[in-house]
């Protein structure tokens, strides 16, 4: 707000920005809705365009703001009800009344390689290509399988003429995407890294969709630990959060890995989903037992990790009126699960502080007094916590709070593509265990393709 005319534009993109900007509403002038390669040159010509007129900065706003993707949160007032609840939007008649998230149709026709290498960052030297973009398997906590519709595949051939003429200092390829072991043409891919002797390594895989090829790719090129998503423990908790995979899909990925010589297997699960009871931690326990087993039997010596969080309601999914679970609760939950596997041999457990869990759920679905608040706790150099107490606001509460189906929600004037009522169906088949398939072509029940037919 203290920034004059003359002084630069903050416009923020990436995924967090485009489910719920409000918490930076009161730093940025602008934030890009979707993914950015068909908006930012437009964007920019905008801003060019504005400059040469010589428009002040708040007609160069009003400009941004009739962009398609461009949210411009100066044009939206939130409104608050005499308990302090947000209860709507009142949006300028200058402005679009919602913001559509962009997307790109052809993911060819833009670059799906890493722009920059560097030995100073995570992803040391590795040439990070993106395969695919989006998923398709409506899991139903996950904001990428939804904000990232539809899922969309790469052209193996630019892929791998891109791979063939990496920077030379790369050490390994990295192949990214919200679900590779679902990229079409996965094998053929990995094969040929392994033909030519590329490094090459993948994140999380889904157990339901590897076999003896893409296991034994993996493990040529170097791979030593299997990593797969069951997510939840019990059958029934698979359900609700419609992953997918069964406990045989699991074992058959230790038996794969075993006999391609990988040792290690890595398991990440969520605590606190909703429906969540104590039988479900139990029931997680002894599947790790029995994978556990599995791994032995298969010869398999090496380590089992666990990597546990709590689950986090975000915008934007089916479980967005969910609470986060108490507190309390989470960390009776994460007791059980440390005491169970603390003497087990070569289980290893992994976990987040629950403090950052509330800390995460507060900011994804916090709306514009959240962010000025953090811009408080900032300022003074203290936890945000305690600015939210001196204003009378506790932060557990805050992100235990539980949404009432039909209640305005503080990021509902974006447009992700898909209808609400889409949400509010798979909401209601979580509570009933029903599965809903994937994605597949001439699908019509969501929206983003096109009229939704829930």
């Amino acid at each position: 707000a203290a920034r004059g005319a003359k002084e630069p534009l903050v416009i923020i993109g990436g995924p967090c920005a485009t489910f719920n900007p409000e918490p930076l509403a009161g730093v940025a002038d602008a934030f890009v809705i979707g993914e950015g390669e068909e908006t930012v040159n437009k964007l920019l010509d905008a801003v060019y365009e504005a400059r040469d007129k010589g428009l002040s900065k708040e007609d160069t706003l009003l400009e941004l703001a009739q962009l398609s993707g461009i949210y411009v949160p100066r044009f939206y007032e939130p409104q608050y009800d005499a308990g302090g609840m947000f209860c709507g939007m009142q949006v300028s008649t200058q402005v679009p009344a919602s913001v559509k998230r962009q997307w790109v149709r052809e993911l060819d026709n833009y670059p799906q390689t890493s722009a920059i290498m560097t030995d100073a960052t995570e992803f040391e030297n590795m040439y990070i290509v993106e395969v695919a973009r989006g998923c398709g398997r409506h899991c139903r906590f996950c904001m990428a399988g939804y904000c990232f519709r539809k899922p969309r595949a790469r052209d193996l051939e630019l892929l791998l003429a891109k791979i063939r003429n990496r920077p030379p200092q790369t050490k390994k390829v990295g192949l990214m995407g919200a679900a590779v072991s679902d990229y079409p043409y996965i094998k053929e891919l990995t094969q040929t890294l392994v033909d030519e002797q590329v490094p090459f390594t993948v994140a999380s895989l889904r157990a339901d969709t590897l076999d003896v090829e893409l296991t034994q790719a993996l493990a040529a090129s170097g791979q030593r630990t299997m990593t797969v998503a069951p997510e939840a423990g019990s059958v029934k908790m698979r359900n609700i959060i419609n992953k997918g995979i069964t406990e045989e899909h699991v074992f058959n990925a230790i038996e794969l890995a075993a006999a391609a010589g990988m040792k290690n297997i890595k398991l990440y699960y969520m605590l606190g989903l909703p429906g969540e009871a104590d039988s479900d931690i139990e029931e997680m326990i002894a599947m790790i037992g029995r994978v556990r087993e599995k791994m032995d039997a298969a010869l398999n010596k090496g380590d089992l990790i666990i990597s546990v969080n709590g689950f986090i309601p975000k915008p934007f999914t089916p479980f967005q009126w969910s609470p986060l679970c108490d507190v309390k609760t989470l960390k009776r939950r994460f007791k059980m699960l440390e005491t169970a596997l603390k003497k087990a041999k070569h289980i290893q457990v992994q976990t987040e502080s629950l403090k950052e869990t509330v800390l995460q759920a507060v900011l994804a679905r916090g709306d514009r007094r959240i962010g000025a608040a953090l811009l408080e706790a900032f300022r003074r150099e203290m936890p945000l916590k305690q600015v939210l107490k001196e204003q009378g606001l506790d932060i557990e509460e805050l992100a235990a709070a539980a949404y009432e189906i039909g209640r305005p929600l503080p990021w509902q004037h974006l447009d992700m593509g898909f209808t609400e009522a889409y949400l509010i169906s798979e909401w209601q088949k979580a509570q009933r265990e029903e599965f809903t398939p994937m994605c597949f072509d001439l699908c019509r029940r969501c929206g983003v393709c096109g009229e939704a037919q829930v």
